[in-house]
């Protein structure tokens, strides 16, 4: 028996090489050796679930499908449903990281295109992304004191809390003890330094 490590055309080449009462001899013939399946299965996502802006390892193996053997080579790309974050790990790492910025269920792919012995594959995983918890704070409040009647400028940030990241959006409601005195302001990214 013979074992092609290598997908093409080949030919396999017979040779007698003789003994005390006969002659050696040869011959050749083709023989097409097609590349090898595989299988790409994801065996972890963690954590899951995750928060927002958190980042989550995901890993993965790729294996040659009998009958075929070996060890494919190259790259995994794993990208998440309905948003654009991706990461790129090796078979011979097995993992890679990336960052969800949507909350939600979601779907993680793993796909292997395959190289110049093995077919491609890619495997599919659920995973839920649910929504970091954020601090609000007031940072001031001025005048202060004020006189009735007076205008006060209130200050504030939004941060989300680790493990999560990025930056929070939509409106704080400010309100003030004992009365009915409300304004509303929009959370806005940090100036650049």
């Amino acid at each position: 028996m013979i074992t092609s490590t290598t997908a093409g055309a080949k030919t396999l080449t017979f040779t007698y090489g003789s003994d005390v009462n006969f002659n050696g001899s040869s011959n050749a013939a083709g023989h097409q050796v097609n590349k090898a399946d595989t299988t790409t299965t994801i065996t972890s996502d963690n954590p899951d679930p995750s928060v927002v802006g958190q980042s989550v390892t995901v890993n993965f193996t790729v294996t040659a499908n009998p009958p075929g053997s070996g060890t494919p080579s190259g790259s995994v790309v794993v990208t998440i449903s309905g948003g654009a974050e991706t990461c790129t790990g090796t078979i011979a790492s097995g993992t890679c990281s990336l960052t969800l910025t949507a909350a939600g269920a979601r779907t993680l792919t793993a796909t292997y295109a395959g190289d110049a012995n093995y077919n491609g594959s890619s495997d599919t995983e659920a995973h839920q992304v649910d929504k970091a918890n954020t601090t609000t704070t007031i940072t001031s409040d001025n005048p202060d004191p004020s006189v009735t009647g007076q205008s006060v400028t209130v200050n504030f940030t939004i941060t989300a809390n680790p493990p999560g990241s990025g930056t929070p959006s939509g409106s704080v409601a400010v309100t003030i003890g004992g009365g009915a005195e409300t304004c509303t302001g929009r959370s806005l990214p940090a100036p650049a330094p």
